[in-house]
């Protein structure tokens, strides 16, 4: 689990962030309250549940789950675990979009993310109720 999770976050997340904060801050540019608030909002709409779908896919194929039982995982705990996120990733998306300079904000999201991706991987195997 836990070499699949590191994988995911090493050959997906990690770049996909990246291309990620670059095109968002070229599409909102600026650092005013409107422009950070703006960004913030787009990412949690867009990026987070996208990020999250890939981690809950890409670590369920890693540790030997079928395509299928990946996509029912993504169905079952994507809505419970992005609501999670948006009381964790707004405010931390607003410190990196607002103070972090943009060559930074991927290792600061990386930083918070080590411990997101604890939790997120621990509802991931949440047993399903009966």
């Amino acid at each position: 689990r836990n070499v699949g999770l590191i994988l995911t976050g090493l050959l997906a997340v990690g770049p996909m962030l990246t291309v990620w904060f670059d095109a968002l801050e070229a599409a909102i540019p600026g650092s005013s309250i409107r422009a950070v608030m703006a960004r913030t909002v787009v990412d949690q709409i867009i990026q987070a549940p996208f990020i999250m779908s890939v981690i809950f896919v890409l670590s369920g194929l890693a540790e030997g789950l079928s395509p299928a039982a990946c996509a029912q995982r993504v169905r079952n705990k994507l809505i419970p675990t992005w609501k999670a996120c948006i009381g964790v990733w707004g405010p931390v998306q607003l410190v990196n979009q607002g103070l972090i300079p943009l060559k930074f904000r991927v290792m600061f999201q990386a930083f918070v993310s080590f411990f997101w991706d604890m939790a997120v991987s621990i509802q991931a195997h949440k047993p399903q109720p009966a």
